[in-house]
């Protein structure tokens, strides 16, 4: 029997704190390399969100990532690595029947995002580091600095995406560290983000599949700023310096669900900007 196209031969391999590589990463090293980038830029979210040391990274992809993060003595980051076939579903089709202006669209996605399952909070970056939407943040520390914290996350969390291979995150990038999750997922050549207490695939990819359908209508590098990204002199000292790296466009809508396709069911009294 002819295997299915997202039937891969599996890898296993780990990148030390140093960057050498144990194993074989199928692309002589540039896969290993790739990964433990966006490894690093992963890590530094701890200095602006109050959730903790990064512990994995993984996505949910036909073909995805696992990777367990290890440390050295002296806190540098590595990875131990697993890439193998995920079970892919294709995902949900949104037809935008209404509309809206671009920022109201905006608005309308985080709060989409946050409504899902489990989510503290949603953003959205641009290409060009800025910050033009964010979902109502709970009280407590829960984001250092607000706005320019958010930023500061959206600058790597744009950046990381654009190292892991298009083909390895087609949904999302699960970041998961001692006291909560940041969902990393590609909208056009931006980035949404969120932060969950625990992961619900069904609610936060149906969010992100109607997030990818709206905005896949608008401009959104001609969204209003909220914040702007740093620039090397505002990092902080122990911080590596984020290289801009182009993000490869996914397609919209996408997304990745282990579960049969689900009727959507209307909220009665609501009208949304959808239709099926």
């Amino acid at each position: 029997m002819a295997a299915s196209a997202y039937e891969v031969e599996s890898k296993q391999f780990s990148i030390g704190a140093d960057g050498t590589v144990s194993g074989d990463d199928g692309q002589d090293g540039r896969l290993a390399a790739s990964l433990g980038y966006a490894a690093r830029l992963a890590a530094q979210v701890e200095y602006f969100l109050d959730i903790g040391t990064l512990q994995t990274m993984s996505t949910v992809s036909p073909e995805g990532i696992s990777a367990t993060v290890t440390r050295d003595e002296a806190g540098a980051i590595g990875l131990s690595v697993r890439i193998e076939t995920q079970r892919y579903l294709q995902p949900k089709v949104f037809t935008v029947v209404g509309g809206a202006g671009l920022q109201a669209a905006l608005a309308h996605c985080v709060q989409r995002v946050q409504d899902a399952p489990n989510v503290r909070w949603a953003a959205i970056t641009t290409a060009d580091n800025r910050l033009v939407a964010a979902s109502p943040l709970p009280p407590g520390p829960t984001v250092l600095g607000a706005a320019p914290a958010l930023t500061s996350v959206g600058v790597r969390a744009l950046a990381a995406l654009g190292a892991i291979d298009g083909r390895l995150r087609e949904s999302w990038v699960q970041l998961t560290y001692t006291r909560g999750t940041l969902l990393v997922a590609a909208v056009e050549t931006h980035c949404l983000y969120a932060v969950v207490d625990e992961v619900n695939r069904v609610g936060f990819g149906d969010a992100l599949d109607e997030t990818r359908a709206i905005l896949g209508r608008h401009d959104v590098t001609r969204a209003d700023t909220l914040a702007t990204g740093p620039t090397p002199q505002s990092t902080p000292a122990v911080e590596e310096v984020v290289a801009p790296v182009p993000l490869t466009p996914t397609p919209a809508p996408v997304g990745m669900r282990y579960r049969a396709p689900q009727p959507k069911v209307a909220k009665e009294g609501k009208r949304g900007f959808f239709g099926r």
